[in-house]
């Protein structure tokens, strides 16, 4: 049974995707809201901040990988040759949930 001093509520949904650039896949706030399971104690500012700080810490690690990729001719990440799954490649999953774990 929650506390009756924990203020727990649902947070207001439909926020814009963070663009972290065009090499990266956007983010979106409420994928992550939900895959992480985080509810409205954490609000839309808070978890929009989180996610751009983590999306320029990741995106600085792998600048070097990037931009080997983008000169050997994968223009996005989702192009770079990788398993499928789910219908999405695999380091489209990896990157998404890196940047969820960071925040």
């Amino acid at each position: 049974m929650p506390s009756p001093l924990l203020a727990v509520g649902t947070a207001a949904t439909d926020q814009a995707p963070i663009d972290g650039g065009p090499f990266w896949p956007p983010i979106h706030p409420d994928t992550c809201r939900d895959v992480m399971k985080l509810d409205g104690t954490v609000t839309n500012p808070r978890l929009r901040a989180a996610l751009i700080t983590a999306i320029g810490h990741a995106n600085t690690q792998l600048t070097t990988w990037a931009t080997h990729q983008l000169d050997t001719g994968y223009p996005t990440l989702a192009d770079v040759p990788a398993q499928q799954i789910d219908g999405t490649s695999l380091k489209v999953h990896q990157y998404r949930t890196a940047i969820y774990h960071l925040a």
